[in-house]
């Protein structure tokens, strides 16, 4: 909802590549994806266009998907992550990262050369809890208006932040390893 409210009333709209999975692959669950995706466009005239890639990838699909010149950036607003690896593996394309300010992946995204998005920790809905999730545990909930702004920011400054991402690129390639 955030890209879609971000770029609405652009003339020159960037796409976004949905990147998803879920526990069982199923028809069901890819037409829930998609069902969700057309009430977060809702009745917007002219909304971004949306591709949903739904699934697993093999690692070279990943990487292709990563390195793809139409790629510009990932963004991973979450309100909790553990380590993060799939924003490592795409810190070493050196293009821009945009990621919520909270949680593992602030191990290897430096504040310097990647786009860190504000917010808030919150307590978890009691609907949530499980075996893994407990009572009193806490999600962070991104300023959707900053992670708005920052978006376009990038998309008008890309070189800039390019600059800052080959960077991190570099940073990552001396301190992680497969």
């Amino acid at each position: 909802k955030c890209f879609v409210e971000s770029f609405k009333d652009e003339k020159d709209k960037p796409a976004l590549v949905l990147k998803t999975s879920s526990a069982n692959f199923s028809i069901k669950e890819r037409e829930s994806f998609r069902k969700k995706i057309k009430e977060v466009v809702g009745d917007i005239k002219n909304p971004p266009s949306i591709y949903l890639l739904f699934g697993d990838l093999t690692n070279k699909e990943m990487n292709d998907l990563y390195n793809h010149p139409k790629i510009k950036s990932m963004v991973s607003i979450t309100k909790g992550e553990g380590f993060g690896r799939p924003l490592l593996e795409f810190t070493m394309t050196g293009k821009p990262v945009i990621a919520s300010n909270w949680s593992g992946h602030k191990d290897f995204l430096s504040i310097d050369n990647s786009i860190m998005v504000g917010g808030k920790l919150n307590n978890v809905d009691d609907s949530a809890v499980d075996t893994f999730i407990i009572k009193g545990s806490k999600w962070f909930t991104a300023n959707y208006g900053e992670a708005a702004e920052i978006m376009k920011i990038v998309k008008n400054d890309y070189s800039n932040f390019l600059l800052k991402s080959l960077k991190l690129k570099e940073e990552n390639k001396e301190n992680f390893s497969l």
